[in-house]
């Protein structure tokens, strides 16, 4: 008696440990959240960066390599025109030309490394100020002397900005560029000042230049000035600053929220669309980016319902559960 009472209790224990290994293979059936999609309104804008500058700025480049004495500004500083920015040490500026006049052995030589107009002149005899004075008043924006010495005479020495009058200076994709008008409304804003500026598309470059990408590839883009129509204390030229151009008013678009959409294995962008139950995957396209979600340009319809967090599918074809 005893023997069938040991046996049964081992029976009934396997059975027990049998429906719970089935009931953990279960799948779990994940809540899940819908989204009956449409086409909302939105403002079409244009996202880029840039650095903001003085829009109104005068420059000064000397003619020949200079030795300072003494720097009596330095960059960020206000000065009025006239100010004496550095005093410059003669001698010193006289022994570096002869040095570099040594260097090359001819003044054609000294004149060629530095970009020098040949203008028939005796190199030694070419006047050396005393000082270099402002041309404006404003601030010193650009100091491009390496210490005491200043030797790239094919950049500005000195800049000197409007404090009252900036732009920033943005580099928008040559894809881009057809939807920037001068006149457009933008917004400006940035990490190193806490007001939001607001500004017009001023000035449009005439030409293309490459520039190196973030993923260090060369890409095609064209200058974009937008001024900003009002100036704090707290923007400054040299910051970075991230703009929004509105370009074409507003238009209707159908949206996708960005947790709604994943990439699979092949960069293919999909959702789970919700279908009898289950998470059916949908391939689809995407084109703009705006501040709810993608553009869908193609892959779906208009009113059908989709799974809000595509992180909580785990194969195509799940069941899901609508709390």
């Amino acid at each position: 008696m005893k023997q069938y009472i040991k046996l049964g209790a081992i029976t009934i224990a396997a059975i027990m440990a049998i429906l719970t290994v089935a009931q953990l293979r279960k799948p779990k059936i994940p809540n899940v959240e819908l989204i009956e999609i449409h086409k909302l309104k939105v403002d079409t804008t244009i996202s880029c960066s840039g650095v903001v500058e003085g829009a109104d700025s005068a420059e000064l480049t000397p003619q020949t390599p200079l030795v300072f004495k003494e720097i009596h500004f330095k960059s960020g500083e206000r000065v009025k025109k006239g100010d004496k920015i550095a005093s410059v040490d003669k001698a010193a500026t006289v022994a570096l030309l002869a040095q570099l006049i040594g260097k090359y052995s001819s003044i054609e030589g000294v004149l060629s490394s530095l970009n020098l107009p040949d203008s028939g002149m005796d190199y030694s005899k070419l006047p050396i100020q005393d000082s270099i004075l402002s041309p404006a008043d404003g601030i010193i924006s650009t100091w491009n002397a390496d210490g005491s010495t200043y030797m790239n005479i094919t950049e500005p020495l000195l800049t000197i900005s409007n404090p009252d009058k900036l732009q920033v200076r943005l580099s928008v994709n040559e894809s881009l560029i057809s939807n920037i008008q001068k006149g457009q409304y933008a917004i400006i804003s940035g990490a190193g000042f806490n007001s939001k500026y607001s500004g017009l598309v001023t000035d449009i470059a005439s030409s293309a230049r490459k520039e190196l990408g973030a993923s260090l590839s060369s890409e095609t883009v064209v200058d974009v000035f937008v001024t900003l129509t009002d100036v704090k204390k707290d923007i400054k030229p040299g910051f970075t600053a991230s703009t929004k151009i509105l370009t074409n008013g507003s238009e209707n678009v159908l949206m996708a929220p960005y947790r709604a959409v994943g990439e699979d294995e092949q960069n293919r962008e999909f959702v789970y669309v919700y279908e009898n139950g289950m998470a059916k995957k949908r391939i689809i396209a995407t084109r703009r980016e705006f501040e709810n979600g993608f553009e869908v340009i193609s892959g779906l319809a208009e009113g059908e319902k989709i799974i809000a967090d595509a992180s909580l599918i785990e194969a195509d074809g799940t069941y899901v559960n609508i709390p």
